[in-house]
């Protein structure tokens, strides 16, 4: 079985369209049985505290730099082109940013559980279509009981330290695999994508490690 190692966050708009687009090609190539797809934490905003949140309009109205201004409405501009060319909902204006450790968490009990992609989804609509904080314990709980994840490992994520060692030591091997851009998205020890990545991209990635 090949191991895909997807380094992302959840508030990243763009890890949810590479999930969208990996979960599509998956299906499409018959190739479910053949991987392990893993959550790697390259978390955002490690520094803000767990129960803090703002959305990206709060965020934008604080930006000072004009370059840093441009970068940001330039990667709107292209999420808005993604979000239609591939059919998902926007409302990037509704988004909560936050401290995405404990969804983290969540997706390495989803790992566990063999359905990383399928709970990553969910939460990557919640964040980037559905306008959901998930600094909020209640709307992190509403993804488990969607999901289905066990009762106990959840309860180990939200009320202890269940993966937190894990999520940390995902943070401190980012710098070395994830440098540039999330996600970053390792086929194996033979395919490396990142960034804005295609359909075609992940077909031609998943043919050659799977061959």
């Amino acid at each position: 079985m090949m191991t895909i190692d997807f380094w992302g966050d959840i508030t990243c708009p763009f890890c949810y369209i590479g999930e969208v687009l990996l979960k599509r090609e998956l299906e499409a190539g018959g190739y479910e049985d053949q991987v392990e797809v893993r959550w790697r934490s390259c978390l955002l905003a490690p520094e803000l505290p767990l129960n803090t949140s703002f959305t990206w309009l709060e965020r934008m109205e604080k930006v000072e730099d004009p370059e840093e201004l441009q970068h940001f409405q330039k990667s709107r501009s292209v999420l808005n082109h993604l979000a239609e060319k591939y059919g998902l909902e926007n409302n990037l204006e509704s988004a909560w940013s936050h401290n995405s450790q404990r969804a983290a968490r969540l997706l390495k009990v989803a790992t566990k559980e063999g359905r990383m992609l399928e709970v990553a989804t969910l939460f990557g609509r919640g964040y980037f279509s559905e306008g959901r904080d998930f600094s909020k314990l209640e709307e992190l709980k509403r993804v488990a009981i969607e999901a289905n994840l066990p009762a106990e490992a959840v309860a180990g994520v939200l009320e202890g330290d269940l993966y937190l060692s894990e999520v940390k030591e995902d943070q401190v091997l980012a710098a070395q695999y994830a440098y540039n851009f999330v996600p970053t998205i390792y086929f194996g020890d033979e395919v490396m994508l990142e960034g804005v990545v295609t359909p075609e991209q992940i077909r031609e990635a998943l043919q050659k490690t799977l061959k």
